[in-house]
Protein backbone atom coordinates (compact mmCIF):
# COMPACT_ATOMS: atom_id res chain seq x y z
CA UNK A 1 0.00 0.00 0.00
CA UNK A 2 1.02 3.37 -1.03
CA UNK A 3 -0.42 6.83 -2.10
CA UNK A 4 0.26 8.90 -5.03
CA UNK A 5 1.99 12.03 -3.46
CA UNK A 6 1.42 14.28 -6.07
CA UNK A 7 -2.61 13.48 -5.44
CA UNK A 8 -2.07 13.78 -1.79
CA UNK A 9 -0.16 17.44 -2.46
CA UNK A 10 -3.01 18.25 -5.38
CA UNK A 11 -6.07 17.11 -2.87
CA UNK A 12 -4.40 19.37 -0.12
CA UNK A 13 -4.43 22.49 -2.90
CA UNK A 14 -7.76 21.78 -3.66
CA UNK A 15 -8.59 21.66 0.06
CA UNK A 16 -7.14 25.05 1.28
CA UNK A 17 -8.11 26.98 -1.88
CA UNK A 18 -12.14 25.73 -1.55
CA UNK A 19 -11.75 26.49 2.24
CA UNK A 20 -10.65 30.26 1.11
CA UNK A 21 -13.58 30.31 -1.07
CA UNK A 22 -16.06 28.74 1.09
CA UNK A 23 -15.32 31.01 4.01
CA UNK A 24 -15.64 34.08 2.05
CA UNK A 25 -19.06 33.12 0.70
CA UNK A 26 -19.94 31.81 4.37
CA UNK A 27 -19.18 36.07 5.30
CA UNK A 28 -21.28 37.11 2.08
CA UNK A 29 -23.93 34.95 3.45
CA UNK A 30 -23.68 36.50 6.69
CA UNK A 31 -23.61 40.16 5.46
CA UNK A 32 -26.51 39.83 3.01
CA UNK A 33 -29.80 41.00 2.84
CA UNK A 34 -32.58 38.58 3.73
CA UNK A 35 -33.67 38.03 0.28
CA UNK A 36 -30.05 37.28 -0.82
CA UNK A 37 -29.04 35.22 2.01
CA UNK A 38 -30.60 32.12 -0.15
CA UNK A 39 -28.06 32.73 -3.29
CA UNK A 40 -25.09 33.19 -0.86
CA UNK A 41 -26.76 29.99 0.98
CA UNK A 42 -26.57 27.67 -2.35
CA UNK A 43 -22.77 29.09 -3.67
CA UNK A 44 -22.02 28.28 -0.57
CA UNK A 45 -23.47 24.68 -0.67
CA UNK A 46 -22.36 24.39 -3.97
CA UNK A 47 -18.49 25.14 -3.27
CA UNK A 48 -17.95 24.03 0.02
CA UNK A 49 -19.63 20.63 -1.05
CA UNK A 50 -17.22 20.67 -4.08
CA UNK A 51 -14.69 21.33 -2.11
CA UNK A 52 -15.47 19.08 0.42
CA UNK A 53 -16.05 15.86 -1.94
CA UNK A 54 -13.33 16.83 -4.32
CA UNK A 55 -10.46 17.03 -2.02
CA UNK A 56 -11.88 12.92 -0.47
CA UNK A 57 -11.96 12.14 -4.00
CA UNK A 58 -8.77 12.93 -4.90
CA UNK A 59 -6.94 11.97 -1.82
CA UNK A 60 -8.94 8.28 -2.71
CA UNK A 61 -7.55 8.00 -6.14
CA UNK A 62 -3.64 9.03 -4.79
CA UNK A 63 -4.47 5.36 -2.44
CA UNK A 64 -2.85 2.61 -3.69
CA UNK A 65 -3.86 -0.54 -2.06
CA UNK A 66 -2.11 -2.78 -4.19
CA UNK A 67 -5.34 -4.44 -5.79
CA UNK A 68 -7.62 -3.55 -8.56
CA UNK A 69 -9.97 -0.93 -6.94
CA UNK A 70 -13.44 0.48 -8.84
CA UNK A 71 -16.15 3.56 -7.73
CA UNK A 72 -19.72 3.02 -8.25
CA UNK A 73 -20.63 5.97 -9.96
CA UNK A 74 -24.08 6.45 -8.57
CA UNK A 75 -23.17 5.59 -5.35
CA UNK A 76 -20.22 8.28 -5.61
CA UNK A 77 -22.62 10.60 -6.87
CA UNK A 78 -24.76 10.22 -3.84
CA UNK A 79 -21.69 11.53 -1.74
CA UNK A 80 -21.52 14.67 -3.70
CA UNK A 81 -25.46 15.47 -3.28
CA UNK A 82 -25.01 14.80 0.65
CA UNK A 83 -21.85 17.36 0.71
CA UNK A 84 -23.44 19.76 -1.19
CA UNK A 85 -26.74 19.10 0.70
CA UNK A 86 -24.86 19.11 3.93
CA UNK A 87 -23.22 22.57 3.34
CA UNK A 88 -26.45 23.97 2.63
CA UNK A 89 -27.92 23.02 5.57
CA UNK A 90 -24.57 23.57 7.50
CA UNK A 91 -25.36 27.68 6.00
CA UNK A 92 -28.06 27.83 6.66
CA UNK A 93 -27.82 27.23 10.29
CA UNK A 94 -25.09 29.50 10.85
CA UNK A 95 -26.32 32.26 9.58
CA UNK A 96 -29.47 32.28 11.64
CA UNK A 97 -29.34 34.67 14.10
CA UNK A 98 -29.65 32.62 17.06
CA UNK A 99 -26.83 32.66 19.96
CA UNK A 100 -25.33 29.19 19.10
CA UNK A 101 -25.91 29.33 15.26
CA UNK A 102 -22.26 29.17 13.76
CA UNK A 103 -21.43 25.93 16.50
CA UNK A 104 -25.03 24.55 14.74
CA UNK A 105 -23.72 25.28 11.51
CA UNK A 106 -20.71 23.70 12.29
CA UNK A 107 -21.58 20.81 13.89
CA UNK A 108 -24.09 20.23 10.88
CA UNK A 109 -21.10 20.93 8.56
CA UNK A 110 -19.16 17.91 10.39
CA UNK A 111 -22.13 15.78 10.34
CA UNK A 112 -22.20 15.92 6.64
CA UNK A 113 -17.99 15.59 6.42
CA UNK A 114 -18.95 12.36 8.02
CA UNK A 115 -21.84 11.23 6.01
CA UNK A 116 -20.23 12.07 2.88
CA UNK A 117 -17.04 9.71 3.94
CA UNK A 118 -19.10 7.07 4.37
CA UNK A 119 -21.47 7.32 1.26
CA UNK A 120 -18.56 7.16 -0.58
CA UNK A 121 -16.83 4.52 0.73
CA UNK A 122 -19.61 2.75 0.33
CA UNK A 123 -18.83 3.36 -3.44
CA UNK A 124 -15.81 1.72 -3.35
CA UNK A 125 -14.50 -1.52 -4.61
CA UNK A 126 -11.68 -3.52 -4.82
CA UNK A 127 -10.75 -6.70 -6.09
CA UNK A 128 -10.53 -8.38 -2.70
CA UNK A 129 -12.07 -8.64 0.97
CA UNK A 130 -12.41 -5.35 2.97
CA UNK A 131 -12.84 -5.45 6.46
CA UNK A 132 -13.85 -2.71 8.37
CA UNK A 133 -12.53 -2.16 11.99
CA UNK A 134 -15.91 -1.21 14.15
CA UNK A 135 -13.48 0.45 16.89
CA UNK A 136 -11.95 3.09 13.67
CA UNK A 137 -15.42 3.88 12.72
CA UNK A 138 -16.62 4.94 16.00
CA UNK A 139 -14.11 6.70 16.63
Amino acid sequence: MQHDLLLVALAALICVVGALITMRLYQRCLHAERGAATSWIFLGAVAGGSTIWCTHFVAMLAYRPGVEVSYDPALTGVSLAVAISSCALSFAAAQMRLRRAPELGGAVFGAGVSAMHYAGMSAFGANGVIEWSAIYVIL
